[in-house]
């Protein structure tokens, strides 16, 4: 075996030579091992994916396995469920819902209705009888359905036609007679609206706070056409 060369045998020449062969071969064999790396790092990333896919396929496998199992256990021997049954919990908290709503509606006061409003015993009455239209010849009467309604008679307008006989009184001892008649009593002198038409007119006014053209045309629809002017007398 030859011994190893000193630097001493080698001319500067080939010293040179021989550092600029050994940092290529450096060179080199530093490029291999980032290519092997490289490859190195591509195969572990493939390697973890298919470790993941094959655990999924596994947990496929084993979870259709599963669904189609068939109990070895023998058809006598009890079973012990480990979890509840949907049906029996719901139907458990119905029943519980049911005895809690009916608790409720027992403690529960039941309202009396105070029934239909009595209508007014000062108000007029007109009596309305209404026969059957098939023939009653032969039928006994045994009783009668009585059916109470409030009835509207719209307000209608009228002329009162007062007639005042005018007498006249026999001579006196001087020759004079007197002229009789009776007395006309009227709210507003020389205003032919009577006093119950002054109360509506007032009533809508003051009371009912409505504007005068709209009394005005509450009247034309009675068949009596005013103007404005016809309320200076009542305004």
């Amino acid at each position: 075996m030859e011994a190893p060369q000193k630097a001493a045998d080698f001319t500067p020449e080939e010293l040179v030579q021989r550092v600029a062969f050994l940092e290529a071969i450096i060179s080199e064999s530093t490029s291999i091992i980032f290519e092997k790396e490289d490859y190195i790092s591509g195969l572990s990333a493939e390697l973890q994916a298919e470790r993941f896919k094959y655990a999924q396929l596994q947990r496929m496998n084993s979870g259709y396995k599963r669904e189609s199992l068939i109990s070895s256990s023998l058809p006598d021997q009890m079973i012990l469920e480990f979890e509840p049954k949907t049906i029996e919990i719901e139907q458990a908290a119905a029943e519980e819902h049911e005895k809690i709503r009916v608790a409720y509606e027992r403690k529960k006061d039941k309202k009396v209705h105070p029934g239909r409003l009595a209508l007014s015993d000062h108000l007029p009455v007109v009596e309305i009888t209404l026969e059957p239209e098939e023939d009653i010849t032969g039928m006994v009467c045994i009783g009668k359905e009585v059916t109470e309604e409030l009835d509207y008679t719209p307000a209608k307008l009228h002329i009162n036609l007062t007639i005042r006989p005018k007498y006249m009184t026999k001579e006196d001892g001087k020759g004079c007679q007197m002229q009789v008649i009776a007395e006309l009593n009227r709210p507003i002198h020389n205003c032919i609206a009577c006093a119950a038409l002054l109360a509506m007119i007032f009533t809508d006014k003051f009371i009912f706070q409505l504007l005068y053209y709209l009394i005005q045309q509450r009247i034309g629809q009675m068949g009596v056409t005013l103007t404005y002017k016809h309320f200076r007398v009542v305004g």
